[in-house]
């Protein structure tokens, strides 16, 4: 996506060019028996060893600047089974409070693009709000100085009879990456903003609305 003050389609001086990717990994504890008859497919396209260079290749292919990981294990990704390569730094990581879930919301950057001023973690589970994560992040861009870029990312929860519950943790992020922006605003530098993350909920939701419009009708809300 392409970043300027100027509102002209014509490529502006100023413009900041940049690519965000978001992705989830499936942690590894997900693919067990449950798991497979859940995702309905050949337990070999399950196996660790295929699925963590598949998932190397395509991240290698889509090139992101920022790449925003949901259902990422520490554990699973050291050594030479690095999600990324060397060209890239993890920025932040959140994990799940539970042991028996090691898992939660990474952000790598591009070293060569950006460099990282600020990491805020978020667990849902301090608000009682279940036990989900996200990770926010401010980002100079190396060639603009005063560009800041805050990225979030997180993975909320599943459970499609908790409404409530995700109500509650899509604003807790929202006042987060708001606080961050405002922050960066008052220091009198420009601050843009790209929420990613594995949402579990559908375009049509009042969830959705509520991300796109601010807006949210209780009564639709399950």
């Amino acid at each position: 996506r392409r970043w300027s003050r100027a509102r002209s389609r014509k490529r502006a001086a100023d413009a900041v060019e940049f690519r965000v990717v978001s992705y989830n990994l499936l942690a590894r504890q997900y693919t067990t028996q449950l798991g497979r008859a859940l995702y309905r497919v050949g337990p070999h396209r399950l196996e660790w060893s295929s699925r963590a260079k598949t998932l190397r290749c395509e991240l290698e292919m889509l090139s992101g600047d920022v790449v925003c990981a949901q259902e990422y294990e520490e554990k699973a990704w050291r050594g030479s089974e690095a999600l990324l390569g060397d060209e890239y730094a993890r920025a932040a990581l959140c994990e799940r409070s539970s042991a028996e879930k090691r898992e939660g919301c990474a952000i790598f950057i591009r070293r060569g693009a950006f460099t990282c001023e600020k990491t805020e973690k978020l667990k849902f589970d301090h608000h009682g709000l279940g036990d989900n994560t996200a990770c926010v992040v401010t980002l100079r861009h190396r060639a603009r100085d005063g560009f800041r870029l805050v990225v979030a990312n997180a993975h909320l929860l599943f459970n499609p009879k908790r409404g409530d519950a995700k109500v509650g943790q899509v604003r807790v992020l929202l006042a987060t990456v708001a606080r961050i922006r405002q922050d960066i605003v008052d220091r009198g530098l420009m601050a843009h903003c790209v929420i990613c993350g594995d949402f579990n909920f559908s375009p049509n939701s009042p969830l959705y609305n509520f991300f796109s419009s601010g807006r949210l009708d209780l009564c639709e809300v399950n």
